[in-house]
């Protein structure tokens, strides 16, 4: 049933007898093998051999040598075990017949009952507040919604009324069901009645969301082992309103010593003693500086991570791992790129110095933010690897440089790598340069110089300096064509 209703390519063994996790012939919908084509009757009609009757409805495809030929449909005429199929191309002896689109499964599907049944008991009577009794799922909690029924002047509600409210409503999430009414001299227009049966669902949801929201201090307390007790007063990030800067050696740094206040060191090795020494550079300047912090350590080398993180102002993190660290240490925190920010209730935003907004918003999104970076130019990251491409390609590491990079039809990705301890880790950068121009009015900017020379660097700090600097033939992010 599963590959019938949508599965990429085909399920796999995986690591258990193989090195193969993905499909690696076809990446698309490829369905349930049905059969195989027995008989041309000319080149865009055929019999096939299945052991199901084909449905006109249905969907089907088919397969040559494990390449994806087109779609097919069925005539309905069914002869034995054989039945007739159209395409608009031609066809083979041999051709595989697969079935993407089951007509009865998806009836069936549809069928369901996919409403969760709520149970009610009603108290609806005059001069007092409703009381509405809830139980859902063997959840059952009670709520007086803040309003003051009016007394009946003319004609009371009648039971019937309230009845048809909750069980007649086509309520797309939930089927109410009113087990018990007191009703009592009461009057409410039709739209008292809806506000009421809309607050009784937003009551519902929100009950049932709150079982399933994350407990961020238990979450932080449970990790507090790795790296000793962690404060219980609630923490107050002040936030930064500055420009950030990223580079991976100090010979870049000195290029925009006067440029930027703030920092973040990217390097290739973590190295404990080189990055005590880093920092301290930066001090000596009077910048502020984070370290950027992987996505992933393997445990055994967080030791070291750890450690390296300890002499610098602050971390600059992709996700949450290393939060609680930072929190404990009182480190400043930047929330970076990959951390995919798209609105204001994300945890990071309030804990944290400052974030950079989601890579895949549209300008009118961003700017919901109050005045938060965004990713304005370098080669954007847009893969985290814990695979070596290298080694994967047959080669060994004992001449390896880290200067990687992996091509398509689209151009050259590069891939940057960088060792903690014993392990390697890589991200693969976009081929195409992100250089979105000047928006100081509206975020404060993150410049990416860990792949850029001398020369790029230099050109484009002069570039943004004018107030209407606007690139062309550049990667804009999706700023005009993101998410709203």
């Amino acid at each position: 049933h599963l590959k019938r209703i949508f599965n990429r390519g085909d399920f796999t063994e995986g690591y258990l007898y193989s090195k193969d996790v993905i499909y690696p012939a076809l990446p698309n919908h490829i369905g349930v093998k049905l059969g195989k084509i027995v008989h041309i009757v000319d080149k865009n009609t055929a019999y096939v051999s299945v052991k199901e009757k084909l449905h006109t409805k249905s969907g089907y495809k088919i397969i040559r040598n494990q390449k994806d030929m087109g779609g097919a449909v069925s005539t309905g005429e069914m002869l034995e075990n054989f039945g007739v199929i159209k395409t608009n191309f031609k066809l083979k002896l041999g051709d595989e017949l697969r079935i993407t689109n089951d007509y009865k499964l998806t009836e069936a599907i549809l069928g369901q009952e996919l409403r969760e049944p709520v149970n009610l008991i009603l108290q609806i009577v005059s001069n007092r507040k409703p009381r509405i009794d809830v139980d859902m799922l063997g959840r059952k909690f009670s709520f007086y919604p803040d309003i003051v029924i009016p007394e009946a002047i003319n004609r009371p509600l009648y039971q019937e009324e309230v009845f048809d409210l909750f069980e007649k409503s086509h309520l797309r999430e939930v089927k109410f069901t009113v087990n018990k009414l007191a009703l009592y001299n009461a009057f409410l227009t039709k739209a008292q009645q809806n506000a009421i049966r809309r607050l009784v669902l937003d009551y519902v949801w929100h009950y049932v969301l709150s079982f399933y929201l994350r407990d961020f201090k238990t979450f932080f307390f449970r990790e507090a082992k790795l790296c000793g007790a962690l404060k219980e007063e609630n923490i107050v990030y002040r936030k930064i309103h500055a420009n950030f800067v990223e580079v991976d050696t100090i010979e870049k740094a000195k290029l925009v010593l006067h440029n930027f206040t703030y920092f973040v060191y990217s390097p290739s090795v973590y190295d404990e003693d080189e990055l005590y020494e880093v920092a301290k550079f930066f001090k000596r300047k009077n910048k502020i500086v984070f370290l950027k912090v992987p996505n992933y350590v393997p445990a055994n080398e967080q030791g070291i991570m750890l450690r390296s993180i300890l002499p610098f102002h602050g971390v600059m993190l992709n996700n949450v791992n290393w939060a609680l660290f930072a929190r404990s240490t009182g480190k400043k925190i930047l929330f970076g790129y990959n951390a995919n920010i798209t609105n204001m209730q994300n945890w990071f935003v309030e804990n944290s110095n400052q974030v950079m907004v989601s890579t895949e918003l549209s300008y009118e999104r961003a700017k919901k933010f109050n005045k938060p970076i965004i990713y304005t130019y370098g080669k954007l990251p847009l893969m985290c690897l814990n695979f070596c491409p290298r080694r994967n390609a047959g080669r060994n590491c004992s001449n390896c440089k880290g200067d990687l990079t992996i091509c398509d039809d689209k151009g050259e990705y590069y891939v940057r790598s960088y060792k903690v301890g014993n392990f390697c880790g890589h991200t693969m950068h976009n081929s195409v340069l992100t250089d979105i121009g000047n928006v100081k009015k509206d975020f404060y900017m993150y410049f990416d110089f860990t792949l850029s020379t001398p020369s790029e660097i230099k050109r484009t700090i002069n570039n943004y300096k004018s107030s209407d600097y606007k690139p062309t033939n550049t990667n804009k992010l999706h700023l005009n064509r993101g998410a709203k």
